[in-house]
């Protein structure tokens, strides 16, 4: 029978449990979802009719049918709810076996059975046969669209819309649904497998991991993340998070503290102990990337995982173009980045062998800090040729200390330097120091030595120990530092700039031969003896020449004199002293070893052979060899030669008589002020007739040799007796002008491009009064 009104199905349902019991469960279909919740709302309010819901007799999965029909055979009146939806749940065929059941059920009272969109499931077909018609009640209405479900998985957590714990809280939500100001979708938590759904009359969507749902249930996070980036664990918990705060920034506000800029917490986020917070921060860093940090930015976009961004940060360098140009930039920024974390042997194996490839450009990929890199770094410079201009741009990024020691050091006569050699002495030790990194001693610089060897330039210097005894002592600490040769002079200038030191030098000559035992007039008590430069030079297993031939040794070579520095340093910040004065026995020379050639003319005198690697030899006479000078009873070589018989030098060698091994520094150290006042008072010069013109320099220091650079030229200052104001003439200075000047103390840069200017003054008319 069909209903037309909703009253009229109330009727109808009424007359039946007024009937007599027919056996026979009567069934009332509805295709309008709002329409069924109706006539379950009249039922319920009948007190007469008992309701019996099916998701009721759900235990931990489906529900059990036949415990239903067991309750509801028994005499009474009852209403059953839920089986339609029940059984399109699970499809099509189970739909027609349960309408085929019912439609055999035999019951002991009344039985009302509410169905929905059961009309094409046989219910058509029982009311057209006249035996059945009178079981079946069909209430006409707008046929309702079917929710859709989602199948979440049993671990899956609640995001972007309520998911029900299990299958009985689904059919509870089915049994109510109307799609009329009510949800058109469910989710249900479930350990059924998907295919006991394949055939749901509903639709149905399993999950497919959390990751596709999160992206599902926020669209605008499409394009931004990976899969692949997160477990599923981490992907969960950053779904409830979303869930809060819907944005980047508002969930790098909430764990971090910040919504921008977050590469400044990197190494702060990494080293805390919980990982998904050090996930997250990963996460936030590829999604709104390190824009302030180029390189990190692009060691980001290599990772795949939280885990491997260091792993990143160290090896992605290796894949860029040392030509590209920004290299230096991220050169930079990974130094940064890198500076104080372990690196694992694994990491710096793979990173070798990657730069290995590049053959001559691996040195554009090595930097200080490591003894391999170093090492690499000289290897390479020994296999292939490269331009000074080439060698010098990597040292001054990458190798800031080898760079200071390469720099050219300009020699000049206020260091005590003869005039007419300051050419040669500057040029000398660029071109020495240059070979000593190439480890190659060129025939052009060897023939220069040899024609040194036989004039004995070192005699033009001042003599040591008295240029020692002119020098102003007072509270002051004397540093012997055995085997420092002026090659060093560079070096040691850019650490005192970079320490906040003041420093003056003189170039002075030690005794002959240049060895220690004839060059200690100095030493006393007093003096602070620092062997530790001379030990690397000929007694070091781990540097020596015959086991390792390329100059590993200079990197150490310089960190022992910065150790010195920077015990110099400490000593004057806590006024241990008020200078320090460094000085020295003999230098030394590398390419003498590099040379390996013995003076081949029979030379004993006696039993004596030569000594220090064949650099001297002790003899009664002097031997007449044009390229050897003969001091204190020795026959001392000038050349590179060693005397034969003499052993092979270990890393390199002193005793002869080269610039290198006689020249020594005699250097002043004091403390620069924090805030320097270095000024010229007044900045004006005025030139009055038949006197020369003079500039007052007035500092907040002590100075030892003041002196202005103004076009090339040096004028030099008269310090008073306080040594804080200096007055400096300027002979030359005839004609009015503006002049820039640079203001050193020593060889210390006091302030650079300082203006003065020059006034000549014009006499005046006898007759300029009266008009």
């Amino acid at each position: 029978m069909e209903c037309n009104t909703m009253d009229q199905c109330f009727d109808r349902i009424e007359a039946y449990c007024q009937k007599e019991i027919t056996g026979h469960p009567l069934l009332v279909n509805t295709e309008n979802a709002h329409d069924f919740q109706c006539l379950v709302k009249r039922m319920q309010m009948d007190g007469n009719k008992t309701c019996v819901f099916v998701h009721d007799y759900c235990g931990k999965g489906l529900p059990q049918i036949d415990a239903l029909f067991r309750d509801v055979k028994k005499k009474g009146c009852f209403v059953v709810i839920g089986l339609s939806s029940y059984v399109m749940l699970l499809g099509k065929k189970r739909a027609e076996e349960l309408m085929a059941r019912l439609q055999e059920l035999s019951v002991a009272g009344h039985v009302i059975v509410l169905l929905s969109h059961m009309k094409e499931i046989r219910l058509s077909r029982m009311q057209q046969d006249q035996h059945l018609s009178y079981r079946v009640l069909l209430l006409e209405g707008d046929p309702t669209p079917l929710p859709s479900i989602y199948l979440a998985s049993p671990e899956e957590n609640s995001f972007g819309q309520l998911v029900l714990p299990n299958i009985q809280a689904l059919l509870e939500k089915l049994e109510q649904y109307d799609p009329v100001g009510g949800e058109t979708s469910f989710a249900v938590r479930t350990s059924l497998h998907k295919e006991v759904f394949s055939e749901s009359m509903y639709s149905i969507r399993s999950s497919k991991g959390i990751y596709k749902e999160l992206l599902r249930a926020f669209p605008v996070l499409k394009g931004d993340l990976e899969e692949s980036w997160g477990t599923k664990e981490d992907w969960e918990r950053f779904a409830q998070e979303w869930k809060e705060c819907l944005s980047w920034g508002a969930l790098a506000e909430k764990h971090f503290g910040i919504d921008a800029h977050f590469s400044a917490i990197l190494e702060r986020e990494y080293e805390q102990a919980d990982t998904y917070e050090t996930w997250l921060y990963w996460l936030l860093l590829k999604v709104q990337g390190a824009s302030e940090d180029a390189y990190l930015s692009y060691a980001l976009g290599k990772s795949r995982h939280w885990q491997d961004l260091w792993e990143h940060i160290f090896l992605s360098l290796s894949s860029l173009s040392f030509q590209m140009r920004e290299f230096e930039k991220y050169c930079e920024g990974r130094k940064r980045l890198l500076e104080g974390q372990a690196i694992p042997a694994t990491w710096v194996s793979e990173y070798q062998d990657a730069i290995a490839q590049k053959g001559r450009d691996a040195i554009w990929y090595l930097f200080a800090g490591t003894a391999w890199e170093g090492k690499m770094l000289f290897q390479c410079l020994a296999d292939y040729d490269y331009t000074k201009e080439e060698v010098m741009g990597v040292l001054k990024t990458h190798f800031p200390d080898l760079f200071a020691y390469m720099k050219s050091f300009t020699f000049t006569m206020h260091q005590k330097v003869p005039e007419r050699l300051v050419p040669l002495l500057t040029k000398y030790f660029d071109d020495y120091k240059w070979q000593k990194l190439m480890n190659h001693l060129t025939p052009d610089f060897k023939a220069q030595v040899n024609t040194l060897a036989e004039h004995r330039v070192y005699n033009q210097f001042p003599i040591r120990s008295l240029a020692l005894s002119q020098m102003k002592k007072e509270n002051t600490m004397m540093y012997f530092v055995d085997a420092l040769g002026v090659e060093y002079l560079s070096y040691i200038s850019e650490k005192c700039k970079t320490y906040g030191l003041l420093l003056s030098i003189q170039v002075v000559h030690g005794e002959l031969p240049s060895i220690t035992s004839q060059n200690t007039e100095f030493m006393n008590p007093g003096v602070i003896n620092i062997k530790d430069l001379d030990e690397l030079k000929h007694e070091s297993q781990t540097y020596n020449y015959e086991k390792q031939k390329i100059p590993l040794h200079l990197v150490a070579e310089l960190k022992a004199i910065d150790g010195v520095l920077q015990t110099i340093r400490d000593g004057l910040l806590m006024k241990e002293m008020k200078s320090a004065i460094i000085i020295s026995d003999h230098g030394a020379t590398r390419l003498a070893v590099l040379n390996d050639e013995e003076y081949g003319a029979e030379f004993i005198v006696g039993e004596s052979k030569g000594q220090h690697s064949g650099r001297c030899c002790r003899v009664e006479e002097d031997p007449g060899i044009p390229f050897a000078a003969y001091e204190n009873g020795y026959a001392v070589l000038a050349n590179y030669m060693r005397f034969k018989g003499s052993r092979k030098a270990d890393v390199e060698v002193h005793g002869g008589a080269t610039l290198e091994e006689t020249l020594v520094p005699l250097l002043q150290i004091s403390l620069k002020p924090k805030d320097p006042m270095v000024e010229f008072q007044p900045a004006l010069v005025q030139l009055r007739k038949k006197e020369v013109g003079e500039l007052l320099l007035v500092t907040n220091f002590d100075m030892a040799d003041p002196y202005i650079i103004v076009n090339g030229k040096i004028y030099r200052g008269k310090l008073d007796t306080h040594r804080r104001r200096a007055i400096i003439p300027l002979p030359d200075m005839k004609r009015t002008h503006d002049y820039m000047a640079d203001i050193y103390d020593g060889d210390t840069l006091l302030k650079e491009q300082v203006a003065f200017h020059v006034k000549k003054e014009v006499a005046k008319d006898n007759l300029g009064d009266i008009f």
